[in-house]
C-alpha cells in the first residue's frame, strides 16, 4: 500500500514510494465526471472515456471537453447504462469507435447492444448498431469491450443473474464473445457460427492482453452471498482466458479442483471488487508486462506481476482506501497509467459516504 496519499496530491507531482521502489507521482487528470467507466486514447492523443449514464466524453489538451462527443439514451439503471469503449486498431483510416450499453428498464427486457460511431471533424456521426440483442440485466451485465491483438472485438458479458444460462451455449449470459468489426462471427471461432470464445463466467468487467505473450486475461467478480448461488460470496478472479474455455461458474468459483474446468490464476478473498483490467506495454515503464486491475470494494489500484509462464509471481495493492472506488485502467500513449474513481455511485455495496470534492476523477500515474 502506498500511504499518506491525500496529503501527496497536495502537491502537483507527488510522490510516493511502492514496496518495490519505484518512485509514483500521481496528478489528477480530469475531474467532474459521472460514473467513468472504459477510456481509450486515440493515436491523435485523444482520450475518449464513457459515463455510464449514457454520454462519451473527450479529454483533449489535458482539458475534458465541455460538451459530450456523444449521447446515447440508455438504461442508467442501478449497475446498467453504457460501460465498454473500443478504439478501432485502423482509427486513422476508418474513425470507428465502438461502444457498448444496456438498454431496457426494469418493466421491459434489458440488452446489452454495441454500436458504431465515427469521428468526423471531433464530432461523432453515423451511429450504426454493429450487435443487437445480447442478454442483459440492470446488474451482472458485464461491458467490458476490446480489440485484441488479432483485430477481433472481444465483448464481455455476466450471467445477468440467470445462472441456468452460463454453461448453456445456446445463450450468451456469462460468457466472452468475439465478432469481426462489423458484427459478423469469425470462421475461427470456437463453436460453428457462435460468437462464443469462453463461458462459464459470472460477471467479467475487465480485458488485457500481454503485450509480449498476448495471453488474455479477464478479471471476474465472484458470488455474493445470495441463496441462489449457494451462499457462495468472495472468490474474485483474475482468468487466463483461452479459446473454447470453460471456468465453471455456478459449478464452482474461486480456487477449485474439478478438472473439469479452468482454475483461476487468482482468487480475491475477501472480494476486492475487481473491474478494469490493463496490460503494461509501453517499453520504458518499470511495469512492463505487469497488469493492473482497478478495484471497486477493495478501493485499490492492485499490481499483479507475471513470471515468464504467465502466472503471479507478485501481487500489491496501490492507493488502498486513499481515492475511494476505482473501476477504469487504462495505459497512454506516453507511458503512464491513466485510472478512473467510481464514488458516486455504489450499486450492491455499503452505502457510505465515500465521494470527495468534483468526483468523479481520472487519475494520471507515472511510474519511474
Amino acid at each position: 500500500m502506498v500511504s499518506g496519499l491525500l496529503a501527496v496530491l497536495a502537491l502537483v507531482h507527488g510522490q510516493a514510494t511502492a514496496s518495490d521502489s519505484h518512485r509514483l507521482h500521481l496528478e489528477k487528470f480530469a475531474s467532474g465526471l459521472e460514473i467513468p467507466w472504459d477510456m481509450e486514447f486515440a493515436p491523435d492523443g485523444r482520450a475518449f472515456a464513457t459515463e455510464r449514464p449514457g454520454r462519451i466524453r473527450v479529454i483533449e489538451n489535458g482539458e475534458l471537453q465541455a460538451e459530450p462527443w456523444a449521447t446515447m439514451d440508455v438504461a442508467n439503471w442501478r449497475a446498467a447504462g453504457m460501460s465498454g469503449l473500443a478504439i478501432s486498431p485502423n482509427f486513422e483510416a476508418d474513425r470507428s469507435i465502438f461502444v457498448m450499453a444496456t438498454f431496457g428498464s426494469p418493466t421491459e427486457r434489458f440488452v446489452n447492444r454495441i454500436y458504431r460511431f465515427r469521428d468526423q471533424d471531433g464530432v461523432a456521426s453515423d451511429a450504426e448498431l454493429i450487435v443487437g440483442d445480447i442478454p442483459s440485466i440492470d446488474t451482472h451485465a458485464g461491458g467490458a469491450l476490446d480489440f485484441g491483438p488479432d483485430g477481433k472485438l472481444y465483448v464481455a458479458i455476466g450471467d445477468i443473474e440467470n445462472i441456468e444460462l452460463v454453461q448453456s451455449l445456446d445463450s450468451l449470459a456469462g460468457k466472452i464473445l468475439r465478432y469481426n468489426p462489423d458484427g459478423s462471427i469469425p470462421a475461427d471461432n470456437p463453436f460453428p457460427d457462435s460468437p462464443i470464445w469462453a463461458f462459464g463466467l459470472r460477471n467479467p468487467q475487465g480485458f488485457a492482453w500481454h503485450p509480449d505473450s498476448k495471453i488474455f486475461y479477464a478479471t471476474e467478480h465472484g458470488p455474493s452471498g445470495y441463496p441462489a448461488e449457494g451462499n457462495r460470496r468472495d472468490q474474485d478472479e483474475l482468468n487466463r482466458i483461452e479459446k473454447g474455455g470453460n471456468y465453471g461458474w455456478p459449478v464452482v468459483s474461486g480456487m477449485h479442483q474439478d478438472e473439469r474446468f479452468i482454475k483461476p490464476l487468482v482468487e480475491w478473498t475477501p472480494a476486492i471488487a475487481p473491474s478494469g483490467l490493463s496490460a503494461v506495454s509501453h517499453p520504458e515503464s518499470p511495469w512492463y508486462g505487469n497488469l493492473l486491475v482497478g478495484a471497486l470494494r477493495g478501493e485499490q489500484l492492485s499490481r499483479v506481476v507475471l513470471d515468464d509462464n504467465g502466472r503471479i509471481s507478485f501481487e500489491e495493492a496501490l492507493f488502498e482506501g486513499e481515492l475511494g472506488r476505482i473501476r477504469l485502467v487504462a495505459e497512454g500513449p506516453d507511458g503512464a497509467i491513466y485510472f478512473s474513481t467510481s464514488n458516486i455511485d455504489t450499486p450492491g455495496e455499503p452505502r457510505r459516504q465515500i465521494s470527495r470534492p468534483g468526483d468523479d476523477h481520472i487519475y494520471r500515474l507515472t511510474v519511474r
